[in-house]
């Protein structure tokens, strides 16, 4: 059982390469999705064997994750993705479902609708969005050092991916997040609202003074050139007097 994929040899090779296949629990979610005409396989119950995703690697290019929405089937979810992640294949596109209310991939359907259920599989999570909410699930706070613990979370997942350009692919896309994350945690810089007219005549009295004051504040905080460069532009540093 913790061998065999249930419905991998009714596949037919052309269709999983035109749609995909889907990763289901049991043998009924198969069933289910094949009226509907989908292509899926089982892993009859929620603990997937390292064979059974070896297989699932080798059965089509896109493979979609979908177990029941209840708490053992996000938990069966997760496993699946910590066991595909040093085994990724190049060319092979992985998303992860997660159903609401509790859920079967058939209720869902039946509630929601085939084009509602095809657009929760595009929707899905890829490998790059499930190793950031996982960052970002112990962000409890931005404390410094939780903000480090969530940092290196996310570096040590992707360090186990071992297809060398996947890995640096997926890295730098997390980078990308991280950095635009910590641009929102720079003080009042991040929370600046370029939408906001800011006001950069200074008064007579003491002149010199407020320009020193405002080139020492562009020195400590570079980032702000970027946002005032036009309204820096139109600055005349000239004594008049």
């Amino acid at each position: 059982k913790r061998n065999i994929l249930f419905g991998s040899d009714n596949l037919k090779k052309k269709e999983t390469l035109e749609k995909g296949i889907i990763l289901s629990e049991g043998y009924m979610d198969v069933i289910a999705l094949n009226k509907h005409g989908f292509c899926a396989v089982g892993s009859m119950g929620t603990s997937v064997s390292d064979n059974q995703i070896y297989e699932l690697l080798n059965l089509s290019e896109k493979i979609f994750v979908v177990f029941d929405g209840d708490l053992a089937g996000k938990n069966a979810t997760l496993k699946v993705f910590d066991k595909v992640l040093p085994i990724l294949k190049l060319g092979k596109i992985i998303k992860f479902i997660f159903l609401p209310n509790n859920t079967d991939p058939e209720e869902f359907i039946n509630h929601e609708g085939i084009k509602n259920f095809e657009k929760k599989l595009e929707q899905g999570y890829s490998i790059a969005d499930m190793i950031w909410l996982m960052g970002l699930k112990i962000r409890i706070n931005n404390e410094p050092e939780t903000i480090a613990k969530v940092w290196n979370l996310i570096r040590n997942k992707v360090a186990l991916i071992q297809n060398n350009s996947l890995r640096l692919a997926i890295k730098d896309e997390l980078e990308k997040r991280i950095n635009v994350l910590r641009s929102k945690n720079r003080g009042f810089v991040n929370n600046f609202n370029k939408n906001h007219y800011v006001n950069l005549k200074l008064p007579q009295v003491g002149l010199e003074l407020r320009y020193k004051a405002f080139l020492l504040l562009l020195i400590y905080c570079p980032s702000l050139f970027n946002i005032l460069k036009e309204e820096i532009k139109n600055l005349q540093f000239v004594n008049e007097r």
